[in-house]
């Protein structure tokens, strides 16, 4: 009996045993209707007596059996190798790669992928199949592919026994900074002394991309307050020395964040999505994009922030770089309100007003706040030009905060609770300022630069929510005060002129019995805004006379003979004028009574008018006039009635 060992082919091993089988029982038939002996022992046969024909026919049917099984045997075999074209035949050819295995995340790639033939059969028929990797840009090859429209066939040609092709593919990756991309190969081929087809699988290479061409971070605050502004910065930068195109900056951002400001505007969105695009990033260049939103005020825990760089390549857009912030949303149970003047809004003020100031800030939460302090911002301007407004050295503050770049300072060692802000509790913090007069700044402001303002806003910083370390800031309300505009007045008696002519008569210094006339001058200047209703008034000593002699370069100058009151008024007194101007003259004649004494020539003068912007009254006063002439350049101080 022959046997065949099984393999994956079972059906046709099965059917050769079977055949097999089938023979044997045919010889036994054959033998029985002979003369033969046929014993339980298939190895061993009994002659008997029988004819030389009968044992020719015997020989001839065994041997053509025997042959048909070793026909079948080959059959089985042939069978096999058809049905497996990664057999023998690929033992003796071998596939490699080699790449440059590291790039930047915008380099160049070069690989060599190379066939050798040890078998003693010549390869025919090579297909040779690349499997590029996202991000692979095919730019060249040593040997053409196979079709223009696909870059990933080629077609080699016969390799002869111990022979080998190469193929050297060029192309540019662009990836992430620490991904690694993969490179597959395949063949298939034939050899001369066959008809199969075979094929050796995929094999693989992997290039890591190890530097960044180009970054992207963002910049934005741990912790973040619902109902608060939340600011954000994304900067791109170029690491490399030469310029980057068709950039796309994308921003995804988290479902309770309303973005509401951006320093540029985004090319287009999608839901929690913005992006902007870059047609040239230069050298070693930089930008910053900036984008200022609001938390709803159910956001808790943290909320992600993702940025991602990508660069277009034949409209496929490749990532290159991104980055990842999270914030992290804290209740706020704080409370500060700011009060200036006795209200929460801003109400023009005046060159040397006092401000008063009140904090109230408040622990209305369940946790204890530790690590605590208070600071004060009070800042003049022109415009976006910082003017120095305020008078720091006439500070009144009780608890003695500390002044430190424009800024007060309050903390526990100023004021104990603030070490720890207990569940509950509150406090407040009262101060004084004064503004400087206008004389003192003058030099710094710009007649055209525009209105000046007060900005004040506080701030109190939190360190820790109970043992818990956070970074939470809460301000208050600002307050923005206008300043009115400064009417500077002047007030002088002169018996010269500025051009030392006289403009007064009589005796200097006065004599009893004897009359002397003098010129009062009034001036008015304004600096920052239109004013209206300006009205200048005084009143005149019982023992000083009336002239009624009177120059007035705009506006109405009269005297009332039942009030002694002289009243210089003016309608609109626009910026463009600065200066506006009036004078008259009067006259006294000492008695004996005035002997040796000082005469009063005009009581104070009091100066009212409304700012046209701020609408608020504003004032100004003179002292009294005398006789001494302080002001005069030539008889000043020479007043005493003799």
């Amino acid at each position: 009996m022959f046997r065949f060992s099984k393999n994956k082919n079972d059906n046709n091993e099965e059917e050769v045993e079977f055949q097999s089988k089938k023979i044997m029982d045919d010889l036994t038939d054959i033998y029985q209707n002979g003369d033969i002996d046929y014993t339980d022992d298939m190895g061993k046969l009994n002659k008997s007596s029988k004819s030389a024909i009968a044992r020719f026919f015997t020989m001839f049917f065994s041997c053509s059996f025997l042959a048909i099984i070793i026909i079948m045997i080959g059959w089985v075999i042939f069978s096999r190798n058809q049905a497996d074209p990664s057999g023998v035949g690929e033992k003796n050819v071998s596939l490699s790669i080699e790449c440059n295995n590291a790039v930047s995340s915008i380099g160049e790639v070069i690989c060599k992928i190379e066939c050798k033939n040890q078998d003693k059969a010549t390869l025919t028929d090579l297909e040779l199949i690349v499997d590029y990797p996202i991000g692979f840009d095919f730019k060249s090859s040593s040997i053409e592919p196979a079709d223009e429209k696909n870059d990933k066939i080629f077609n080699l040609s016969d390799i002869s026994p111990l022979g080998k092709r190469e193929i050297e593919i060029k192309g540019m990756l662009f990836g992430e900074k620490n991904s690694v991309k993969k490179l597959y190969a395949s063949l298939f081929y034939k050899q001369d002394n066959s008809s199969l087809n075979f094929k050796i699988d995929d094999i693989e290479t992997s290039i890591e991309v190890s530097a960044e061409v180009a970054t992207v971070d963002i910049i934005g605050p741990k912790q973040i307050l619902p109902n608060r502004d939340s600011e954000y910065i994304i900067k791109v930068k170029n690491n490399s020395k030469e310029g980057i195109e068709n950039l796309r900056l994308t921003i995804l951002y988290p479902n309770s964040f309303s973005p509401k400001e951006f320093s540029a505007d985004p090319e287009g969105n999608d839901k929690n999505r913005y992006w902007w695009n870059i047609a040239n990033l230069t050298a070693t260049g930089e930008i910053e994009m900036k984008i200022i939103g609001v938390f709803s005020k159910d956001t808790r825990d943290d909320q992600e922030f993702n940025a991602t760089l990508d660069v277009s390549n034949k409209q496929i857009y490749n990532l290159i770089a991104e980055d990842s912030f999270v914030s992290n949303a804290v209740e706020e149970n704080v409370k500060l309100d700011l009060i200036l003047n006795g209200s929460t809004n801003g109400k023009a003020v005046s060159f040397g007003d006092n401000l008063g100031y009140s904090l109230v800030y408040e622990n209305y939460g369940e946790q204890d706040l530790k690590d605590v302090y208070i600071k004060m911002r009070i800042k003049g301007y022109q415009g976006d030009k910082e003017i120095g407004l305020i008078n720091w050295e006439s500070l009144k503050d009780e608890n003695n905060g500390y002044i430190k770049d424009g800024e007060i300072l309050w903390t526990n060692e100023e004021i104990l609770k603030l070490s720890s802000f207990s569940a509950g509790e509150e406090g407040e913090i009262d101060f004084w300022l004064r503004l400087n007069d206008v004389s003192d700044v003058v030099s710094e402001i710009d007649s055209n630069g525009g209105d000046l303002i007060i900005k004040s806003v506080a701030e109190i910083v939190v360190g820790k929510v109970e043992d818990v370390d956070v970074e939470m800031i809460i301000e208050s309300n600002k307050i923005v005060c206008d300043l009115n505009t400064s009417l500077i007045f002047n007030s002088q008696a002169r018996y010269f002129n500025d051009d030392n002519i006289a403009v007064g008569s009589g005796p200097v210094p006065p004599k009893i019995g004897e009359e002397t006339k003098y010129r009062i001058f009034w001036s008015i200047a304004n600096s920052l805004h239109n004013t209206k209703e300006v009205s200048v008034k005084t009143v005149l000593p019982h023992n000083v006379e009336w002239t009624d002699r009177i120059n007035a370069d705009m506006g109405d100058l009269k005297y009332n003979e039942n009030s002694r009151e002289i009243i210089w008024t003016i309608s609109e007194l626009p910026i463009k004028i600065k200066e506006a101007s009036a004078d008259f003259e009067i006259s006294i004649t000492p008695t004996e009574d005035d002997f040796n004494k000082i005469l009063i020539l005009t009581n104070e003068t009091f100066l009212t008018a409304i700012d046209a912007k701020t609408d608020s009254q504003i004032s100004a006063k003179s002292k009294s006039l005398t006789s001494d002439l302080e002001f005069d350049p030539i008889i000043g101080g020479k007043g005493v009635v003799e």
